[in-house]
């Protein structure tokens, strides 16, 4: 009823009721005449919103606090919720589905079927620089996943989320902008920084679904801080090394300087021998705990202490069997300060007490000191419609099983050992990347490529790989001609092919011979017309793509058919072309 009916009807009946000479049924007849003449005027309309239509302005946010410790993270670790800093921006879009027309027919209607929620907002993770994002998490959904890695410049990349949008990732860097969707929605734009040291993640007009409420999102990554004292800061792919560790905590958090700790020595020589050892770690700075209960986890971990030396400065050592007995310090009684006592108990008195060390690390019933990985024997292509074995070892069951690509599925998604299955489907094309991660946390990943694809072309004088290449194709030519040619008397063409994952590098190296005697002097490719590709920093030392001990016998040419016996050592080594190829449907 809308208020011109209401006010009619009220008219209405005061006027029925006295002109009956006030009968309460001549009231009841003004009411419905004033109602109606009422409701002419002003016509029924809703006085509330259509019926399941939302109502922005209510969104609820799970974590947006001021003052609350940023999280720090060193190996790989998973940031199971961030600090929300800004949001904006909230929109919803209607669903529609087609509809039977029913019984009468008809064929299709729209319906309205819901509401779909629309967000901006920024979530702070963690203190940077982060070396590589790995999987992002809606809730316990994987929305993304894969090797995200801190770029040179610029410390920011953007994704896509599955079923969400786009997510810029921020690994603070100290060279990462300020974003420029947000300084486009204040006031004034000089107040949006770009919170440069901090990891954060800026999410640009995402979905949050069904309902009107930012997300959780949790994010996997890898942080690995470099020092100059030890170039071991890794261990395996996805740890850090312990005396690393040790070393983050006290100059970094605690800012003690460099010159107390003993990093050329101590901290180096341990850091090695961790290594060797493979006893990485990672940690989550989560809480406001004193950092010495961290060094104490972390040293009850390796089994080391640290103490203070006489130099003044910080040393850690190990607890391991490394200890010349006769090398240890002694002492007697004429060196003590004070006069020995010996006092002797009765045996009432007497504790039996037992001491026990651990020496190896046990997690719940793995009895293996080693992070799990991904077989090199595994196949490096599979056939459309067909299934191959994939393997891992050190692996702690359960193992949980997935698999990025097109087609590509496996039998099972968890196993209580390191095989199982993988099936390639008709449809199966281009590359599978598989992720297995074990009850430890350890992930393991590994590439393989369907036999329903083929290399595409995607850059050349570029060096995408690095690593030991295997020799394609070999040809060896007698040369004659005017400069730059004369005075050579052949030369080889060498083809070597680097294949990792989804990518190929091939490199054409070209090997010039003489037939004068070789002074020592190493001809120039310049002088022979060869400019060579920008990555390649030296004229006589191939990339790292090429196994190194080819360059290290100059008498080749010699021993090669179709080439004159005579020719003398090796005056030239170019590599005249590469290009970098990807493997695709």
């Amino acid at each position: 009823m809308s208020t011109g009916m209401i006010i009619g009807g009220i008219v209405g009946a005061v006027i029925g009721f006295v002109v009956s000479g006030y009968n309460p049924y001549g009231a009841y007849i003004g009411f419905t005449i004033g109602a109606g003449a009422g409701a002419l005027i002003d016509p029924i309309a809703a006085d509330m919103p259509v019926p399941g239509q939302p109502e922005l302005g209510n969104l609820n946010i799970s974590t947006s606090d001021e003052g609350v410790p940023i999280k720090d993270v060193l190996g790989t670790t998973k940031i199971a919720s961030g600090n929300i800093i800004w949001h904006c921006c909230q929109r919803v879009v209607e669903e529609t589905e087609e509809a039977d027309g029913g019984k009468g027919g008809g064929g299709t209607q729209t319906v309205h079927a819901g509401w779909e929620y629309f967000v901006s907002w920024a979530l702070g993770l963690c203190m940077g620089p982060v070396d590589t994002l790995y999987t992002v998490y809606n809730g316990d959904d994987v929305v993304w996943s894969g090797e995200l890695n801190c770029p040179a410049t610029g410390g920011e990349e953007t994704i896509v989320l599955e079923g969400m949008g786009s997510m810029t990732f921020y690994f603070g860097t100290n060279d990462q902008v300020a974003n420029t969707t947000i300084s486009s929605e204040l006031a004034d734009s000089t107040l949006n920084t770009p919170y440069r040291y901090l990891c954060w993640a800026f999410f640009d007009d995402c979905s949050t679904g069904v309902r009107e409420c930012i997300p959780t999102m949790k994010f996997v990554l890898k942080k690995s801080p470099v020092f100059a004292f030890n170039a071991n800061e890794v261990v395996g792919i996805y740890d850090y090394n312990p005396a690393h560790a040790i070393y983050y905590i006290l100059n970094t958090l605690l800012e003690i300087p460099i010159a107390y700790l003993d990093g050329a020595s101590s901290f180096s020589d341990q850091a090695d021998t961790l290594l060797t050892e493979e006893r990485g770690i990672s940690v989550l700075f989560g809480s406001q705990i004193s950092a010495m209960s961290y060094i104490e986890s972390i040293l009850g971990h390796i089994d080391g202490i640290i103490r203070w030396g006489n130099d003044g400065k910080f040393h850690p050592k190990l607890i391991r069997a490394d200890e010349v007995v006769e090398d240890l310090p002694s002492f007697n009684e004429n060196q003590m300060l004070d006069t020995l006592k010996m006092e002797r108990r009765s045996w009432y008195d007497t504790l039996n007490e037992v001491k026990v060390q651990y020496t190896e690390r046990i997690y719940q019933g793995c009895i293996d000191t080693f992070a799990m990985t991904y077989d090199s024997s595994n196949p490096e292509t599979i056939d459309p419609d067909s299934t191959e074995t994939i393997t891992v070892s050190h692996e702690c069951p359960p193992v949980t099983w997935g698999v990025i690509g097109v087609g590509f599925s496996f039998a099972e998604t968890t196993t209580e050992g390191g095989s199982n299955t993988l099936i390639a489907d008709a449809t199966a094309c281009g590359l599978a990347t598989i992720i297995v991660t074990d009850s430890l946390g350890d992930m393991a990943t590994g590439d393989i490529r369907s036999t329903a694809g083929g290399w595409v072309l995607k850059s050349t004088d570029v060096c995408e790989l690095s690593g030991d290449a295997e020799l394609e194709s070999f040809e060896c030519i007698q040369i004659s001609g005017p400069p730059p040619l004369a005075g050579w008397t052949c030369y080889r063409d060498w083809t070597y092919t680097l294949i990792s994952g989804k990518g190929k590098q091939v490199q054409k190296t070209r090997q010039f011979c003489r037939e004068q005697d070789w002074d020592g002097n190493t001809a120039d490719c310049d002088e022979i017309g060869y400019s060579l590709p920008n990555c390649i920093d030296s004229t006589h030392n191939p990339p790292e793509i090429v196994a190194k001990d080819f360059y290290t016998d100059y008498n080749l040419c010699s021993f090669s058919e179709g080439c004159d016996e005579s020719c003398f050592p090796t005056q030239a080594v170019c590599v005249y072309e590469l290009s970098y190829w990807e493997w695709e449907c």
